[in-house]
């Protein structure tokens, strides 16, 4: 379990923050295709890649669960990511 934590913590709020930080505040763009990059980042993990990882064996219950897990978390996570982009 703590795998995954650290996966969600990773996924969905480390490297969208991180792209934020470049293109906004570094690179100063506001553009809606940065936006769109730092939405889709935050998004929850590919499905098709837990269907390949389950079919080839390789840790079957882990990429379940990532999906699982990830998809509802990241409802939450994506609505925060879209208001902070809102304000910006």
């Amino acid at each position: 379990m703590e795998i995954f934590t650290a996966w969600t913590f990773f996924k969905l709020i480390l490297v969208p923050f991180a792209i934020l930080v470049l293109y906004v505040f570094i690179f100063n763009q506001h553009s809606e295709p940065i936006k769109i990059t730092i939405m889709e980042t935050a998004m929850a993990p590919m499905i098709t890649g837990a269907i390949l990882a389950s079919t080839y064996g390789l840790k079957p219950k882990l990429s379940s669960m990532m999906v699982g897990f990830g998809i509802p978390i990241s409802f939450l996570t994506l609505a925060i990511w879209y208001f902070i982009l809102l304000f910006l």
